[in-house]
């Protein structure tokens, strides 16, 4: 079946392997839709070859430096051919997923070394015809610089949520091609926190993460650790604060309970970790979801 691949490309730094939460909410809002998408993890898989394979390292360094990739830049100015220094090493990094389904490809992009990869790997899928998109806070924030370079077929700042899935409709309807599309959303979509559905994460990757955690405690004991958004943006109640900040909205108490119950027994773990962009924390919606824990 013809599907979307999201890729969470490498190189954010994680002392502890956690699934991604971007990725994981991407696919829940595809899967609400009926679109077919796979979600890999290259950081993982990465570490995972790397620590079973030593002796054919994965030379990742290269990949995610920014002094490499400006340097590249500077001798040949042509983003398109970057990837061939690195073909093999993609190669190996994508060799369990089957290419062959996939009609498009989105990152999730969250720093620097991640945007250079992606932009390595963007020029890979292309050159099999297949059209890239990108999102995440790193695009957000660098949104004007980002569009001009024109690295990818499709870029979304902010939550454009009904941007992404109309274009990934027409996307799995074949109608664009790699190179053919323009599509740059530049707009803040009306983002509604409690209508969204939970995260679904991936058992795939899951079996990974538990390998990894294991080897590297040392032990059988249970270490999957499963991201959980409460709430975004910001209260305003910082007077020294120069960052500009979205509204602030949280999910329902109620929500949050029924939905890591739900996945607490769906993916097999008790273990969670609480992501809030809040600085100065809502103290009763914070004592009310605690007692409720």
């Amino acid at each position: 079946m013809a599907k979307i691949l999201i890729i969470y490309p490498p190189g954010w730094i994680r002392l502890h392997p956690l699934h991604p939460l971007g990725t994981a909410m991407l696919a829940s809002i595809l899967h609400s839709k009926g679109i077919e998408c796979t979600q890999v993890d290259l950081d993982i898989f990465a570490y995972d070859m790397n620590r079973t394979c030593p002796q054919e390292r994965l030379q990742m360094e290269d990949l995610v430096d920014p002094s490499v990739f400006r340097s590249f830049l500077e001798k040949n100015g042509n983003l398109n051919k970057l990837y061939y220094t690195h073909r093999s090493v993609i190669e190996r990094l994508l060799s369990s997923v089957a290419l062959a389904e996939v009609k498009a490809v989105a990152f999730s992009i969250m720093g620097e070394r991640q945007f250079i990869s992606s932009t390595i790997l963007s020029a890979f899928f292309r050159d099999l015809g297949i059209p890239t998109m990108a999102g995440g806070c790193y695009i957000s924030d660098h949104y004007d610089r980002i569009s001009s370079l024109q690295i990818f077929d499709a870029i979304f700042k902010g939550f454009a949520e009904d941007e992404f899935i109309r274009t990934c409709q027409k996307l799995l309807l074949g109608n664009f091609k790699a190179r053919a599309m323009k599509v740059s959303v530049d707009h803040e979509a009306k983002y509604d926190l409690n209508s969204q559905p939970k995260p679904l994460f991936s058992h795939e990757l899951n079996e990974n993460y538990r390998r990894s955690l294991r080897a590297m405690y040392k032990t059988k004991q249970e270490h999957l650790v499963l991201q959980y958004l409460t709430d975004i943006g910001c209260r305003y109640g910082c007077s020294f604060c120069i960052r500009f900040h979205k509204k602030y909205q949280k999910k329902t108490v109620p929500k949050i309970i029924r939905e890591m119950k739900e996945i607490s027994v769906e993916y097999s773990t008790n273990l969670f970790s609480i992501v809030s962009n809040a600085i100065n924390i809502d103290l009763d919606f914070s004592l009310d979801l605690f007692r409720e824990m």
